[in-house]
């Protein structure tokens, strides 16, 4: 049987943030993901930066949707998309299968206002700007960094503390591997990222993401 340290005491705020009405994005997106078979209705989207690929744009359709049979992307032209480092174009994008498409059932953890202001532990503060030292979007760090001054730079949980009920509950702890002094693994290191304070506001509020399967360098 495994032992835990105190539930979180966010756990009704997570029920909350799970029921809230979720804005519509749709207006700021640049790419549009239809079925092809019914193009009138748009399935999801994305608002295109650079760096993302067609292979990217594959695995992003790959987490939102559950296929029973292989399928392709399609543009507008009708022209196949490739799974390539060609960068993805904005535009209209269908997807073409003989079989079914089905939205994904796995649970998005919104990041609502009560969620986003719970207080950050002060060992995962500290031991995100020891690893981290910097933004790991942009590269660069504060002055002040070598005399651990951080103005301007905010931590950030890759998983939302607030949902550690959820954490716990998938055994999501099993994959850490360097555990913080609390032994609660939802505060490890390897679960958070330094941010410039935009920055941190737009990925808390899943307005950019990181692949971390790539490596910009």
């Amino acid at each position: 049987e495994r032992s835990f340290p105190d539930p979180p005491k966010s756990y009704t705020e997570q029920q909350a943030a799970i029921n809230m009405p979720v804005q519509d994005r749709t207006p700021w997106h640049n790419v549009h993901i239809y079925d092809a078979s019914n193009p009138g209705m748009v399935l999801g989207g994305l608002l295109l930066n650079n760096g993302v690929t067609t292979a990217n744009f594959y695995s992003m359709v790959e987490i939102v949707f559950v296929f029973d049979q292989d399928y392709t992307l399609r543009d507008e032209s009708g022209i196949t998309v490739e799974r390539d480092d060609h960068p993805l174009q904005p535009g209209k994008y269908f997807i073409v299968t003989a079989g079914s498409i089905t939205v994904s059932d796995e649970t998005w953890l919104v990041r609502a206002a009560p969620v986003s202001t719970l207080p950050y532990p002060e060992e995962f503060r500290h031991a995100i700007h020891e690893w981290d030292r910097g933004c790991v979007m942009t590269g660069r760090g504060a002055c002040g960094v070598a005399v651990g001054f951080f103005l301007g730079l905010e931590t950030a949980y890759v998983f939302p503390k607030a949902y550690e009920h959820h954490w716990i509950k998938h055994n999501y702890g099993d994959w850490i591997t360097l555990q913080p002094e609390s032994r609660r693994s939802i505060n490890s290191v390897q679960n958070g990222l330094l941010l410039w304070r935009d920055l941190r506001i737009h990925f808390e509020n899943y307005m950019v993401s990181i692949n971390p399967d790539v490596c910009m360098s």
